[in-house]
């Protein structure tokens, strides 16, 4: 300590560091932590509003509609488009699974695999409807297959 020895030495603290470093890092640094924030705020804003629009579109969805419907109810509407049915009676409902046993008979001459038949028993209206190509196939004034039997 003889290098001190009636000297006073002081530190003084609270002087600016005279390099230009010292204050850009501080001004940097709370600079890069309020752009980090704001980027944090901008994402949980755009990620909220895509989540709503999911629920929302979830919620409008017609999937459930469809899985709970009538098959019998959505076969008329989709006939009824193309003709006009009896009122105040419901048809019997019957889909073509095999054309082997329907070959014989000329109602069923432009059938396939899939088409539907609506049997109007009060009316004697027989209709062939083809969901596959969205057309009344045949239509009939005579009941066919005998499906009205009491």
């Amino acid at each position: 300590m003889k290098l001190f020895r009636g000297r006073k030495a002081s530190i003084d603290l609270s002087k600016k560091s005279g390099t230009k470093w010292g204050n850009s890092a501080k001004y940097g640094l709370s600079s890069l932590m309020v752009g980090a924030t704001l980027l944090s705020l901008i994402l949980a804003v755009h990620f909220y509003l895509e989540v709503s629009k999911l629920q929302a579109s979830i919620g409008k969805s017609t999937v459930p509609q469809a899985a709970t419907a009538d098959p019998v109810a959505e076969v008329i509407v989709a006939v009824e488009k193309h003709l006009l049915l009896p009122q105040g009676e419901q048809p019997k409902v019957a889909r073509i699974t095999s054309l082997a046993s329907l070959t014989s008979i000329p109602f069923f001459g432009n059938a396939l695999i899939g088409d539907v038949v609506l049997v109007y028993c009060k009316t004697s209206l027989s209709v062939l409807y083809s969901p596959s190509r969205d057309k009344v196939i045949e239509v009939s004034r005579q009941l066919v297959g005998g499906s009205c039997a009491k």
